[in-house]
């Protein structure tokens, strides 16, 4: 029935299937707005990363994870999240997306970033994100069971996984020739040339020798232990002679704990003082390079210098990486090719075999 000025009227066949259409779309749409109230409400809970951003993310990851890295890797990777920090820092975790952080990144890209920079700039906003995912477990994603309780199903994906890297030169292998060698260490100052020589006889990075300790050395099994290094990871390298003559020189001269620490003052005024901190070699170096002449030649490619002679003078690549402290092997096979004859006996053996087979 349906209420007129003449009182209640039976409704019509088609009114009463028009009203009863009405009820229920109305009844539908009121179901469907709380339903969807409620999935959200749901969403918002179990999505934890979007309870966290990239700002927080980012300080959390310089304050608690970043410390335990080398200073080299603290300093490029504070560069780089300071960038990104710029631009996402108010994001939640969640709402980064591949294409964006594309853009950010290829937005770097001018005549003073190489390719290779722009893949550090990515690698570092990755690495915080998995450290994100995997080790304080702030991107999980759950799911309500029928009791109530939560279930993992998984977690955030990683958006800088799916982004491809740019494509780099082939690492640079850069040593000295018997000249440049000569003329390099005659433009040295004395305490730079007995650095340069440490760092040539140990294939040691520039900072394990510029800030290398008296307690470092074994003067007794003729060791050298670098403790803080790029990876993290703890060496001890065996000194020849002429490097046990240099450390025990400086050693009979030190003045404090370090092979070459700093000082403030005039050694002709009498002023001089020598601080408990390690010498920079920088502008000693950059001095040195401009009066010998040598040409396009950083100092870790006195690094490069070790690892050259020795693979030349016939150690295994295994052994180079030992000394040189690579994580992996694969990083020293860039040295492979200046030694040919480790394949000379792969060939007789294949030369062998072939005539065997053949004849």
């Amino acid at each position: 029935f349906k209420i007129t000025k003449r009182g209640k009227v039976k409704r019509t066949e088609q009114e009463q299937k028009n009203l009863q259409e009405e009820l229920y779309t109305a009844k539908k749409d009121a179901k469907e707005k709380v339903f969807k109230e409620k999935t959200a409400k749901k969403k918002e809970e179990l999505e934890e990363a979007n309870l966290h951003t990239v700002s927080e993310a980012i300080k959390k990851f310089s304050h608690e994870y970043l410390p335990t890295k080398s200073w080299s890797t603290q300093t490029n990777y504070n560069h780089a999240l300071n960038y990104w920090e710029s631009n996402f820092g108010n994001l939640k975790l969640n709402e980064l997306n591949d294409d964006d952080i594309q853009k950010a990144r290829d937005a770097l890209s001018s005549s003073e970033r190489s390719d290779a920079t722009l893949n550090r700039y990515l690698a570092a906003f990755s690495s915080m994100i998995t450290v994100c995912i995997e080790d304080w477990k702030w991107c999980g994603i759950y799911e309500i069971k029928d009791d109530g309780k939560r279930k993992k199903v998984g977690n955030m994906t990683n958006p800088c996984k799916t982004i491809k890297g740019k494509a780099e030169p082939d690492s640079r292998v850069r040593f000295l020739q018997p000249k440049e060698s000569k003329d390099l260490l005659s433009a040295c100052t004395p305490e730079l040339k007995d650095a340069v020589m440490l760092s040539l006889l140990t294939g040691a990075r520039k900072k394990e020798i510029w800030e290398l300790r008296f307690d470092a050395v074994n003067f007794e099994k003729q060791t050298i232990s670098f403790w803080k290094t790029k990876n993290g990871k703890p060496r001890t390298v065996p000194v020849d002679q002429e490097g046990i003559d240099i450390l025990k020189r400086r050693f009979d001269n030190r003045q404090n704990d370090w092979l070459f620490p700093s000082s403030s003052g005039n050694d002709r005024k009498g002023t001089k003082k020598y601080l408990d901190k390690p010498k920079s070699f920088e502008k000693a170096w950059d001095s040195a390079i401009a009066k010998s002449g040598v040409e396009d030649f950083r100092y870790h490619d006195l690094r490069h210098t070790a690892a050259s002679y020795m693979v030349m003078g016939g150690a295994t690549l295994s052994s180079v990486c030992e000394v040189l402290g690579h994580s992996d092997i694969s990083q020293t096979y860039k040295y492979a090719h200046l030694a040919p004859t480790h394949l000379q006996g792969a060939i007789k053996l294949l030369s062998k075999e072939i005539v065997r087979i053949t004849t």
